[in-house]
């Protein structure tokens, strides 16, 4: 058997005369799909699981876990997702932003601003429900 790496990530096999086989790494995190890391994305956002992350975005735990060990490539849309709710946690941290709930979190990962979420689901700027 001979074994020679060619390029980043990749490996070649010689079995024995029975042909090449070209076997590309899948171990590294998701960081190599985005720039982000999802654990600690995941981590920032409260300790969230990974099945409640998984919801943010509308996937399933399992397609999250995958993700996180880099085995599943992100869908572009999905990593477009993913910067925003960086960008979120980095100006918002866990104040007003959190008392949306997945389902107004998840309208601003889709483009609504967070003022405009907040007054769609009936709270102030610091994130409570408005006293009428």
């Amino acid at each position: 058997m001979t074994y020679r790496k060619e390029g980043s990530g990749a490996t070649n096999l010689d079995l024995r005369g029975r042909g090449r086989v070209d076997v590309t790494s899948t171990s590294e995190r998701s960081g190599r799909n985005t720039d982000l890391d999802l654990v600690d994305l995941r981590r920032s956002l409260g300790g969230l699981t990974q099945v409640e992350a998984a919801r943010l975005l509308n996937v399933t735990a399992n397609t999250w876990a995958r993700w996180e060990r880099g085995v599943l490539q992100l869908h572009p849309a999905r990593t477009h997702q993913l910067h925003r709710l960086h960008q979120l946690v980095r100006q918002y941290g866990e104040g007003p932003f959190w008392g949306l709930g997945i389902d107004g979190v998840r309208s601003v990962i889709d483009g609504l601003s967070v003022p405009e979420a907040l007054d769609a689901h009936g709270l102030d700027a610091r994130g409570a429900p408005l006293r009428h």
